[in-house]
């Protein structure tokens, strides 16, 4: 399966202004919510008494007694909400729970799906976001098991970027597919990680507290993959265990997360973004692999192929949207199978948050002379130095006709693999 490979880059980067998501020390409101009083004890909240909240943090007692459950449909369509914590005195949460929370952009939980221990579709993470469609949500297909009939489809927020587990094991499958998030935090009670857990994932911060799994993390996809698609890590200063994976990798610093000191660990400072995680227009196609929503791989390898339609009337481009932590400059790597008649300029043109960038050098698209071409011999080509600006850039390569006649259909036949960034930002994809 084709992933998004950002590698995080300097360690000395400040990082105190981006908006991650820490839950502890957040004030709960008691009175947003209401509650049933259960026969076994403890407290159930069965619903908000004001729909626009923007925070649902949920109480570890109510008058006296612990709150223990959330009810099922409890939360839903508090369309304003940006963040929800479930604190881990709850030991069951309802379907739907929080279906219809379209704003949501962070959430604590202390297990993923319908209880701890739960079992099949019941243990994934989209279970308390539903089965319904609603409006700013994604149709996600999550497996719990290995067996091809083992999965089931939920509908999770597009706006949710952080997840922070509380619990102590996250079962087979529990995210995936979730590749809206950009970044996981796993608490210091987490013991155990499922197969899969996080497969199809497109995180830019891994961040762990757990002294278990910082020794489980022996490779990129040890502890269910959760390090697939980042070759980096964050570790809580209080962890005293750590894998010598980990601890072999090329560079480490200091890292902070809103106010918690962490150590990030990282191999290169390379950021790689898949073709076909490009918004494609015109005619561009995808090679083999199914794909998702703008493209985005959801299993099976892919790639993207080049066609101009109609010669100049044509419109054919592959734009990504990235976001910068800062002001940069980052030198433009593109990876294709090699042609020997076109060159950079004459089959792209290049295009960054509106304004058309003209390599000083044009660049040979060919392959080494004498050597014979294959469609599946990727090769990497430094085309130039470009400038991000802090915050979202478009960044387009629009296809164009190298010469061929205005009447002509013309094919670059490039086979588009990835684009790549080296830089001293941290980049991630924007969904």
């Amino acid at each position: 399966m084709k992933v998004l490979k950002c590698i995080i880059a300097s360690l000395l980067i400040a990082v105190a202004a981006l908006p991650f998501f820490v839950a502890c020390g957040e004030p709960a409101n008691p009175e947003l919510f209401t509650y049933a009083l259960l026969e076994e004890g403890g407290y159930e909240v069965t619903g908000v008494t004001d729909k626009g909240a923007t925070e649902l943090v949920v109480p570890e007692t109510y008058k006296g007694e612990n709150v223990v459950s959330i009810a099922e449909g409890a939360f839903e369509n508090c369309v304003s909400a940006t963040k929800a914590v479930i604190p881990t005195s709850v030991k069951s949460i309802g379907k739907n729970a929080l279906r219809g929370c379209r704003a949501l952009q962070s959430l604590s939980i202390p297990f993923t799906g319908q209880k701890a221990n739960a079992a099949a579709e019941k243990s994934l993470f989209g279970y308390i976001f539903g089965q319904s469609d609603y409006v700013g949500a994604a149709e996600i297909v999550q497996k719990f098991g290995e067996s091809e009939a083992d999965n089931d489809t939920y509908y999770i927020p597009l706006s949710l970027r952080q997840v922070e587990f509380m619990g102590t094991e996250i079962p087979y499958g529990a995210f995936s597919a979730c590749s809206m998030l950009s970044s996981i935090t796993i608490g210091p009670l987490t013991v155990s990680i499922g197969e899969e857990a996080f497969a199809g994932n497109n995180f830019a911060y891994v961040y762990v507290d757990s002294n278990a799994i910082a020794a489980e993390l022996v490779g990129p996809y040890g502890c269910g993959g959760l390090l697939s698609n980042v070759p980096a890590v964050c570790i809580g200063k209080d962890v005293t265990r750590l894998s010598g994976y980990v601890e072999s990798m090329d560079t480490n610093g200091d890292w902070t997360n809103a106010g918690k000191e962490y150590t990030i660990y990282a191999n290169n400072k390379f950021y790689r973004f898949e073709a076909e995680q490009s918004v494609l227009s015109g005619g561009l196609s995808t090679g083999s692999g199914a794909t998702g929503a703008n493209g985005v791989p959801t299993g099976g390898g892919a790639f993207v192929t080049g066609f101009y339609p109609n010669g100049g009337a044509g419109n054919c481009s592959m734009t990504f949207n990235i976001h910068s932590s800062k002001d940069t400059t980052a030198h433009f790597i593109y990876c294709c199978g090699a042609r020997s008649t076109h060159n950079f300029n004459k089959c792209y043109r290049l295009t960054i948050n509106g304004t058309v960038v003209v390599p000083e050098n044009d660049v040979d698209l060919s392959l080494p002379a004498g050597e014979p071409y294959m469609w599946t011999q990727w090769t990497r080509f430094n085309i130039c130095d470009i400038e991000l600006k802090a915050g979202d850039n478009v960044f387009d390569m629009h296809f164009t006709p190298d010469g061929h006649e205005t009447a002509e259909a013309f094919s670059n036949d490039m086979y588009v693999d990835y684009i790549e960034f080296e830089t001293d930002a941290i980049l991630t994809w924007v969904n």
